[in-house]
């Protein structure tokens, strides 16, 4: 497996965690504060958003966009903004669109341009295996709080759509 096939399960894997804590909360529930899982989801994103604009830039020897000015949690409020007249669809599928984006902005990079030092976004120097590296684990970790919340009833996560990310469920069942 070489690294950017290392890189593209990771995020699977972060992705299938998400996905299976979506199966366990209401939709409609205050995760963080002030946040619903929707408003995580265009959080985690716009994220995904940014990874793929970070590694499709160094690919065309650009600068990826800058967030420094800004800031990350201008940014963040930006990015949950900006999903209040979506409909939780319409986020599920930027969602899932930013990712696939992502996922093939790193399958077309050649494994040297993996390894090249670029600015991150948010101005910290690293690698793209680092960047996915802490977007990886930024996406664990919301999945960790929307676990960790008490919740009386199990809810499931609804899809028509075949998706890559699926995992089984202790039946057996496909489930997101």
């Amino acid at each position: 497996m070489d690294e950017g096939e290392r890189l593209i399960e990771q995020l699977g894997k972060a992705r299938t965690a998400m996905q299976r804590a979506l199966s366990r909360v209401d939709r409609h529930r205050e995760i963080c504060p002030a946040w619903t899982v929707k408003e995580i989801l265009a959080h985690i994103s716009g994220w995904d958003a940014v990874g793929s604009s970070t590694v499709r830039a160094h690919l065309a020897g650009e600068q990826p966009p800058s967030l420094e000015v800004r800031g990350i949690d201008a940014y963040n409020a930006y990015l949950v903004a900006g999903s209040e007249t979506l409909t939780y669809e319409e986020v599920v599928e930027d969602w899932k669109r930013n990712r696939r984006q992502f996922v093939n902005a790193l399958d077309e990079a050649p494994p040297e341009k993996l390894r090249d030092r670029v600015q991150f976004p948010w101005g910290e120097m690293g690698n793209i295996a680092r960047l996915v590296s802490i977007l990886v684990e930024h996406e664990r970790e919301h999945a960790s709080e929307i676990m960790e919340m008490p919740s009386a009833n199990e809810y499931e996560y609804e899809d028509e759509s075949e998706d890559e990310y699926r995992y089984e469920d202790g039946d057996g069942e496909a489930a997101y």
